[in-house]
């Protein structure tokens, strides 16, 4: 995840921190418009927050699958190579196989809304 976004979810969770404070101030159990204002607010808030966590795992994925897409090409070739090079092809390979099982587990927690 990059600085902008790390910020922008600081600066989320700051406000969306203020806002529920504000909502236990008994005053919103009178004024049922301004505490409807302020909870459409919070759940916009989380729809952000929601949204650049999301994109930020798909992204994640995204850039694990092609790194892992090129490591499975070196990987045979390594396999076609010396064989000095190539012993080393099981050692790399089983880090390929790693990395596409986070590829797997994190596409299918994103797809079941776990993340």
């Amino acid at each position: 995840m990059n600085t902008e976004a790390m910020n922008v979810l600081k600066q989320i969770r700051e406000t969306t921190n203020q806002l529920q404070e504000e909502l236990d101030d008994p005053y919103y159990q009178n004024h049922t418009d301004d505490r409807i204002l302020l909870e459409s607010m919070l759940n916009n808030l989380y729809d952000q927050e929601d949204l650049i966590i999301n994109n930020t795992i798909q992204n994640i994925v995204q850039q694990l699958n092609e790194g892992n897409n090129k490591l499975q090409l070196l990987i045979d070739k390594m396999s076609a190579s010396s064989n000095q090079i190539a012993k080393l092809n099981v050692v790399v390979k089983k880090v390929s196989d790693i990395i596409a099982a986070l590829v797997k587990i994190t596409t299918v927690a994103v797809s079941a809304g776990l993340l």
